[in-house]
């Protein structure tokens, strides 16, 4: 038992415990909403970079490629 060895009671560890959990399920949050954030911008990215090629008449951008 917790309290017998000098630490603390039943229900104050219960609580701690909840506020981990609370504190682990926020930084999850926080890292999926970066991760999302991130994601976003990569799509972004590859999106206007295939509208750049479409303006350029479709063009390769590894024009290695195109010449195999």
């Amino acid at each position: 038992m917790l309290a017998g060895a000098g630490g603390i009671s039943s229900a104050a560890a219960e609580a701690r415990v909840g506020q981990v959990y609370a504190e682990y399920d926020n930084r999850r949050r926080a890292v999926q909403a970066e991760e999302a954030r991130q994601q976003e911008e990569q799509d972004l990215a590859e999106l206007l970079e295939i509208e750049r090629r479409d303006r350029h008449g479709g063009e390769s951008l590894d024009h290695d490629a195109s010449a195999g």
